[in-house]
């Protein structure tokens, strides 16, 4: 999960704080299965910080249509945005290149949710949450990239639940930077940007920062300086 998704109190509907508390606890949901195979060369963060395994061999099996469709029913029933202008739409339709690399076109569902925090998260390993803030704040190739970022935690996906568990904030900034890391390689394969993901990120944090204080889990997310560094040294590794 990436932007930072608990802030000081803030006037809310009721429908608002469903899908607030929905994200808020997405990357716990129930894990349906579909973890990375049980090949020690698919553990998806080893000790060291190093990515060594290969995306596409330790792809994690996706929900079952079944699933999704129980995902999909636990939603709230009112706070989604279904009326958006045609640069919206443009910057939406982007996507499926992201989800199409990790063949995840057709399996996660998105979905714009009207909150006022600029943020983005995977629901359930079904679901797609874009806020209206972030899909207005951001340029698509900047979309593209935090999505791409947000795939990369289905491959860590039990990991971040553990690590939230234990309130290991360590962990579970270590495991921000490797869903970075992910999204970097998948922004290299489509031919975009990496810096994109940062830029993406300091647009975000200045409007969550700037309309709503700071967040209470400053301390689970690295910092803007360690992702800045790690997108550099992986594209001067190119």
């Amino acid at each position: 999960m990436d932007i930072r998704n608990t802030f000081h109190p803030v006037q809310r509907r009721i429908s608002v704080i469903r899908w607030k508390a929905l994200y808020g606890t997405a990357i716990l949901a129930v894990f349906f299965g579909g973890s990375a195979k049980a090949d020690p060369t698919c553990v998806p963060f080893r000790g060291d910080g190093k990515q060594s395994f290969d995306l596409d061999a330790c792809r994690p099996a996706p929900v079952s249509a079944e699933e999704k469709k129980a995902v999909l029913r636990s939603l709230p029933p009112e706070g989604e945005v279904t009326g958006l202008a045609e640069r919206e739409r443009r910057k939406l339709s982007h996507l499926s290149a992201v989800l199409r690399l990790r063949k995840r076109e057709g399996v996660y569902v998105i979905k714009v949710i009207s909150v006022p925090q600029a943020w983005i998260g995977l629901h359930a390993r079904a679901v797609v949450l874009i806020s209206l803030p972030a899909l207005q704040l951001l340029d698509s190739e900047e979309l593209q990239a935090l999505v791409a970022h947000e795939v990369g935690h289905e491959y860590l996906w039990k990991e971040y639940a553990a690590a939230q568990k234990d309130n290991n904030n360590a962990r579970l900034s270590e495991l921000e930077l490797a869903s970075d890391g992910m999204a970097v390689l998948a922004l290299q394969r489509l031919g975009l940007r990496p810096d994109r993901l940062i830029s993406g990120l300091e647009k975000a944090s200045w409007f969550n920062r700037e309309h709503l204080g700071w967040a209470t889990n400053e301390k689970s997310y690295p910092s803007l300086k360690a992702r800045r560094h790690l997108v550099k040294v992986m594209s001067n590794a190119e």
